[in-house]
């Protein structure tokens, strides 16, 4: 374990007072066979090489949870696991196995199942300067989110770093948010997409909170989400089709969203500005959490919006691509 790994589980020790008694507890009631949620312990989680060669976090049928990262340049990388959505600290560092430019890990136990918060904690060269400002930069002081993760935490600057994340920094601002979230794809039901002839492609391009924003009929909580995209039988205060029906009447075939995926709304081009377009993505395969309804629910309500109306030959074909915004 290096240096730094060790200085996290030391400031875990002093700012996480309450979480150790609770460990203490936890083991006192692991050995009256009574479990405690929310306290991963070395008894509950065990690690082993993984041959999956996969990226992000997967779950095999046997409950083995497999960590696959690309990083190449790196000289040791840990895998960080969380207790608390808002944890600082994390209550297990578990080192990841080099596989040539990959490094892996699987873990399996009471904890380890969908729904935990972790992320990666990288060491390797740091080459960037005033001089070099397009050199490597390896800091273990900043825990990062996982690249391939299929949910996190809704990402912002402000939530996830404490002080100005400079490339020298020799102590944490890590302010406890951006974590990843381990999902469970297995049980997702397949989309059902249609197939549209590209000649009968008439597209449509919309934001999500634009377009639901002032929907009349919908709950002001349903405004700006998912959820509020994938309503039918809305109607204006005319009597006229309204959100995705209004689409269907107008003939379109096919959706193209502006960018869905997780990004940091604190990157706008103005002190005071918010990014409202989405042109900064962080995690490209977590839908924005910011855009659910119900909170943590957005990979659900994204699959939902995907498969719902405007209805025959109807499909929606969600925005990836990288756009500078301004």
């Amino acid at each position: 374990m290096t240096r730094n790994a060790e200085s996290f589980q030391d400031r875990s020790k002093v700012d996480n007072m309450d979480n150790l008694r609770r460990c203490s507890l936890a083991l006192v009631l692991l050995l009256l066979g009574i479990a405690l949620p929310g306290i991963a312990t070395a008894q509950e989680i065990k690690n082993a090489t993984s041959d999956n060669p996969e990226y992000g976090a997967r779950i095999d049928r046997d409950g083995w949870i497999h960590f696959g990262l690309y990083s190449p340049a790196a000289s040791a990388v840990n895998l960080l696991l969380f207790n608390a959505p808002d944890a600082k600290s994390p209550s297990r560092v578990i080192p990841m196995e080099r596989n040539g430019d990959d490094w892996r890990i699987k873990i399996r136990g009471a904890e380890a199942k969908p729904g935990l918060f972790y992320m990666y904690q990288a060491k390797g060269p740091r080459e960037l300067s005033l001089a070099r400002q397009y050199g490597a930069m390896f800091n273990e002081e900043y825990p990062l989110s996982d690249p391939y993760s299929f949910q996190t935490e809704g990402v912002s600057y402000s939530r996830v770093f404490a002080a100005t994340p400079f490339a020298d920094n020799t102590a944490s601002v890590y302010a406890g948010s951006g974590k990843s979230i381990i999902y469970d794809h297995s049980r997702d039901p397949f989309p059902g997409h249609v197939t549209v002839k590209p000649e009968d492609l008439i597209i449509y391009e919309l934001h999500i909170q634009d377009y639901t924003a002032r929907l009349d009929g919908l709950p002001k909580e349903q405004r700006g989400t998912f959820v509020g995209l994938a309503q039918g039988g809305l109607k204006t205060p005319g009597g006229l089709a309204a959100g995705l029906d209004h689409l269907t009447e107008l003939g379109i075939t096919a959706v193209e969203l502006m960018p869905v995926m997780e990004y940091d709304e604190e990157t706008g081009n103005a002190p005071g500005r918010l990014n409202h377009w989405g042109y900064m993505t962080t995690n490209f395969f977590a839908p924005e959490a910011r855009y659910a309804a119900k909170v943590g629910n957005e990979v659900v309500e994204a699959q939902a919006a995907d498969q719902s109306a405007p209805r025959p030959g109807h499909r929606r074909l969600p925005r990836r691509r990288l756009q500078s915004y301004g």
